[in-house]
């Protein structure tokens, strides 16, 4: 037995392997998507959509089950990551993005399809054109990539440390997205680099699980209560208020950092009155808009104090780059949301 062979034998074993680790971390990351994920609803659908690709698409490699199982979830799982992407900082679906799905996925029912169909006579005709429909759903997939970092380039608050860990975890997804695209179109060269290429997207596969459960932990809105929520959006309540943009202008425009923020402003900024405003923040977080945010200026405060690149800068720096006005109000939020003193945690930090 040649080199060569006992490559593709060792490479055969080491998919299995990571076909049976990715079914385990599908079912991880939906236990905790469901578990700790709290809003917005839209954003912990797609992750929990995710999740279940990743389980049927590797259940299937590893039953042996048809192409059809194997490749459709697997092109799913690719196009909703880039969904979840474009979602961290728009807060909503792209319709773009489902034009471009659209072609993808049907680009790949016909690839799985025509496999069926080749024959002596019609090789090299189906041979060229599979291929040309392979390098236009490439192409498009590509372009949903860059279109997604565009937008993010755009509309995202530069300057705001929560904007620029959700830049950081795109450009990682992003660029894995790509390598992902340039491997399947590498098992064009031969059936050899086939193994070759399932080997490397399963590793990049195994790589965006653990960004998923590592993510960074304000994606999970977890002081934000569904439950309850959802039971009075059934009674009718709050319809002028729509979750998805709360989220975003609350939490990724990060508005608590605005030192003058006011609850008048902020629901004029909603086109809500001031009332069904306190009542939408009671419901959700068990706290009047005071306490939400100052407990999110906090919270902001010691993700700066984590952050190598404000080291340098002093308490009372960081404190209102977090939204505070004065020492006085800093301290007194600093106590009541996380305990102690601010000189206390960055000593700890050191």
């Amino acid at each position: 037995m040649n080199i060569g062979v006992l490559a593709l034998s060792w490479i055969g074993t080491a998919i299995h392997y990571l076909n049976f680790t990715l079914l385990l971390l599908s079912v991880i990351i939906f236990i905790d998507i469901l578990l700790v994920f709290k809003k917005p609803t839209s954003l912990k659908i797609l992750f929990l959509a995710v999740a279940i690709c990743i389980f049927i698409t590797n259940l299937a490699s590893l039953l042996e089950w048809s192409y059809f199982y194997k490749y459709i979830p697997k092109t799913i799982v690719f196009f909703l990551f880039v969904q979840i992407l474009y979602h961290l900082y728009n807060h909503t679906y792209s319709k773009k993005l489902n034009i471009f799905f659209s072609i993808i996925l049907l680009a790949t029912v016909y690839h799985i399809y025509s496999i069926d169909q080749i024959t002596p006579n019609s090789h090299n005709f189906l041979f060229w054109f599979r291929r040309v429909i392979r390098f236009g759903a490439l192409t498009c997939a590509i372009s949903a990539a860059i279109y997604v970092y565009k937008n993010l380039q755009t509309n995202l608050k530069k300057g705001n440390i929560v904007a620029k860990k959700i830049e950081s975890w795109t450009k990682m997804t992003i660029v894995l997205f790509i390598l992902s695209v340039l491997i399947n179109a590498f098992q064009t060269l031969g059936e050899n680099y086939i193994p070759i290429a399932l080997l490397s997207i399963c590793i990049i596969q195994i790589i965006c699980c653990f960004g998923i459960i590592y993510r960074p932990a304000f994606i999970n809105r977890g002081d934000l209560s569904s439950a309850k929520l959802n039971f009075i959006l059934k009674k009718g309540k709050f319809k002028a208020i729509e979750e998805n943009v709360f989220v975003h202008e609350f939490y990724t425009k990060q508005y608590f950092t605005n030192l003058n923020a006011t609850d008048l402003e902020f629901s004029n900024m909603l086109g809500v009155d001031v009332e069904i405003l306190n009542e939408y923040i009671s419901t959700i977080s068990n706290m009047d808009f005071i306490d939400l945010i100052n407990k999110n200026r906090v919270d902001y405060f010691i993700m700066l104090t984590t952050n190598k690149e404000f080291k340098d800068h002093s308490i009372e720096k960081l404190s209102e780059l977090s939204g505070f006005k004065t020492r006085h109000i800093f301290y007194r939020a600093f106590r009541k949301f996380h305990g102690g003193s601010p000189t206390e945690l960055i000593k700890m930090n050191e």
